[in-house]
């Protein structure tokens, strides 16, 4: 009897696994899919399969009963994040206190942001923790199912590109999009942005820069020479074509830090010279080919970078003063989606949106919860190459949401999951402490 139970549970386990890494890999699939064939403006596709797979998980669960949880993935940074959620709600009560009145944009945002937080991060990270633990880790399964759909990103973005600017081929007519306001835009008055399946090129940039350097960390990893150069090269060129200066910078502050980190891990006794050499001529090579560039093109970008001119730059400062005016009369928050209400506008800034609507404290904890996951790739081992890709993506992430209000997208908390996952692997494999890590 005692042999008999002992099988059905190892048989339990493994069907719980296999169904969660399957759910896993569909979600990884959906990833790009935030814009394009969603059921509503607000439900894309990676939401609906992700509830959808939640009530079948929570059936499959109840019909088990049985299931072993890996513990290591749920840290002290979720619970700063609840925190987070609960103070956020609590502002809003707050607000309805003075105003006598929720207005129903605060409940649509509110809402989303729970979505958000307990759909894409807690219940991704559940089903991280369902999907494997010991010597069944699957990251190099989900590892290469994200560098698969990162080159066909890659290519399709590519394609896209060359059909809407020098052929006649309207390429959106094959991609149904929901009735929402989108736009390619137009950089420097004639050439028509690639934005893949997102709303608008920005978005793509935002996608490409948490697959490209993870992809990239992992080919390298694999020791995988000619894909790795063929994905640094169309990970390039798909980011020019976007013409998301955000993108472009944020990434740019990603690799300086990543390469300080990486610089400061390695002993001076490992430090030669070709490794100054190495990034003197990447350096050499980048400045070459931007004064190869007609100014035409790298005008735009230099302008969006410095907040120096343009419609966009100036429609991003007019909101951002005009939020910074609610700070000055209200320390606590004016209730999250108040300036949605009474402006009829976004922030177009994440953390200047929690700290008008959700207040100081709110933010000083979201912040520590942002600390806590740099903290945690940080203490990743020294000579663990996914270390220096994950802070690259990480950092151009979270400069993003500085100067972009699209919080609601699903990138940058699959990320926070995949570390996590990461970091729970390398912790009961105990390979922490080795010199390299390998995959199991």
């Amino acid at each position: 009897m005692t042999m008999l139970s002992r099988t059905t549970k190892h048989h339990t386990i493994q069907h719980i696994n296999l169904y969660t890494r399957r759910v896993i890999k569909t979600f990884i699939i959906l990833l790009p899919f935030t814009a394009a064939f969603a059921v509503h403006p607000w439900v894309p596709l990676p939401l609906v399969f992700l509830l959808l797979s939640l009530l079948v998980t929570i059936v499959f669960i109840l019909m088990r009963r049985k299931i072993r949880i890996c513990r290591f993935i749920f840290d002290g940074e979720d619970i700063c994040l609840l925190l987070f959620v609960m103070l956020v709600l609590l502002s809003l009560f707050a607000c309805s206190l003075r105003q006598s009145v929720i207005q129903q944009k605060n409940v649509n945002h509110i809402w989303a942001l729970y979505t958000v937080i307990f759909i894409y991060y807690f219940y991704t990270k559940l089903l991280f923790s369902l999907s494997g633990t010991g010597k069944t880790f699957a990251l190099q399964e989900f590892m290469k199912v994200l560098t698969c759909v990162f080159f066909f990103m890659v290519f399709y973005t590519l394609i896209e590109f060359i059909c809407i600017n020098f052929t006649e081929i309207n390429i959106d007519r094959f991609i149904y999009y929901p009735d929402i306001d989108i736009g390619r835009g137009r950089y420097a008055g004639f050439l028509k942005r690639a934005r893949g399946f997102a709303a608008e090129p920005s978005g793509m940039g935002m996608l490409l820069n948490l697959l490209g350097p993870v992809s990239i960390g992992h080919l390298i990893y694999s020791r995988k020479t000619v894909l790795s150069l063929c994905a640094i090269l169309g990970y390039i060129a798909a980011l020019i074509v976007t013409f998301s200066a955000g993108a472009i910078g944020t990434l740019v502050i990603g690799l300086l830090i990543a390469l300080c980190v990486y610089l400061f891990d390695m002993p001076i006794t490992r430090i030669k010279s070709k490794h100054f050499l190495l990034i003197l001529a990447i350096l050499l090579v980048a400045i070459f080919g931007f004064r190869l560039v007609p100014d035409t093109y790298k005008r735009g970008i230099i302008k969006k970078t410095t907040f120096s001119g343009g419609p966009s730059v100036e429609d991003r400062l007019k909101r951002w003063q005009n939020a910074v005016g609610y700070v000055r009369h209200n320390f606590w928050g004016i209730g999250f989606g108040t300036i949605s209400a009474r402006e009829n506008t976004g922030v177009v800034s994440f953390y200047l949106k929690i700290i008008v609507e959700a207040g100081i404290i709110s933010f000083c904890i979201y912040l520590l919860f942002l600390f806590m996951y740099l903290v945690k790739i940080l203490s990743f081992p020294r000579y663990y190459p996914m270390k220096y890709f994950y802070l690259i993506s990480y950092i151009s992430l979270c400069g993003r949401y500085a100067i972009s209000g699209s919080w609601w997208h699903p990138w940058f908390w699959f990320l926070l999951a995949l570390i996590s996952y990461d970091t729970a692997r390398l912790k009961i494999a105990g390979s922490g402490k080795e010199k390299k890590c390998k995959y199991l």
